[in-house]
């Protein structure tokens, strides 16, 4: 199953409603930076493996991404 979100407030309801394998986050959303989405996911309790969208390899997203185990 697949739960397009638009927003940070909408993939953490997704993340909290209901299981997934994955995590596919974008590190720029609309309401909040893709990682600290990934941190109040783990918070809540999501312990898959996610996926950040950064724009480029050399962005310093990437390293951020990864500290948070992206």
């Amino acid at each position: 199953e697949v739960c397009g979100c638009a927003s940070a407030a909408e993939g953490r309801r997704c993340l909290r409603e209901r299981p997934f394998d994955l995590a596919l986050i974008d590190a720029s959303l609309p309401d909040m930076e893709g990682r600290d989405l990934l941190d109040l996911a783990r918070q809540d309790g999501f312990r898959g493996p996610a996926l950040m969208l950064v724009p480029a390899a050399s962005d310093p997203e990437a390293g951020l991404g990864l500290h948070r185990r992206a």
